[in-house]
């Protein structure tokens, strides 16, 4: 530069673009480890291989597993519902006895009640009815004497 010659200063804009490896981008959840696509480390697609406790594009949901103890999970079962079969074996048991005993007991209180209806019937010839008490699905109450 000369004294002469004006300096003129310039803004200068630079855009800068950095590449950042998908990765680093979109972290897989649950200690899942990011690995690159086809396209190498820049490229936008991505894998996350996940550990055997969970699965999904990032590692967020719970994997669901067979428990180790199946066979003693089977045993449990079975050993419930043979005892749920044996409980209602009983309780039907039981409902047949006390069915058999109150039809028994139905039929002598049918045997004491005919003997009844011979003692307490009623010559309408005589009796009063002085006033209505009530009415129902099987007829009307009345007062009588």
């Amino acid at each position: 530069l000369t004294n002469n010659t004006l300096f003129n200063a310039t803004t200068l804009t630079y855009e800068l673009q950095v590449a950042v490896p998908m990765c680093a981008i979109a972290a897989c959840a649950n200690g899942g480890q990011c690995v690159a696509g086809a396209g190498g480390p820049y490229a936008a697609e991505y894998e996350c291989s996940c550990s055997a406790d969970f699965i999904g594009p990032r590692c967020s949901f719970a994997a669901l597993r067979p428990a180790a103890d199946a066979g003693l999970e089977a045993m449990a079962l079975s050993t419930v519902a043979v005892a749920l079969l044996l409980l209602l074996a009983a309780v039907f048991s039981r409902t047949q006895l006390q069915r058999q005993e109150l039809f028994e007991r139905l039929l002598s209180a049918q045997e004491e009640n005919t003997s009844l209806q011979q003692v307490w019937q009623i010559d309408y010839g005589e009796l009063l009815l002085e006033r209505e008490l009530a009415r129902g699905a099987y007829g009307v109450v009345m007062r009588g004497r």
